[in-house]
């Protein structure tokens, strides 16, 4: 029987938009929302092509596949209502 795609953690939504590419690599934009009525701390996983060389605002367990990022220290729990930003750029 094949694993669960694991989801987000704390009710989080990640939305993420490529910001530019090129030839051997591109970089994205991440946005995660806390839409529930309680503090959340977030962790997100999301299919990376190609190997993060360059992360911001995020912890991440792995560089490339399916990777799932957390906040750091500042950013990890968020209110109700409330958003974090975080991205990444990534060797094709």
């Amino acid at each position: 029987m094949p694993e669960p795609e694991p989801g987000p953690v704390g009710g989080a939504v990640l939305r993420v938009e490529e910001a530019s590419r090129w030839d051997t690599g591109y970089c994205a934009n991440a946005f995660v929302s806390n839409p529930t009525d309680a503090e959340a701390m977030w962790q997100v996983t999301h299919v990376v092509e190609g190997t993060i060389n360059n992360l911001w605002n995020a912890n991440r367990d792995a560089d490339g596949g399916r990777v799932t990022f957390s906040g750091l220290e500042w950013n990890a729990i968020l209110g109700p209502g409330q958003a974090a930003d975080f991205g990444w750029c990534a060797q094709l």
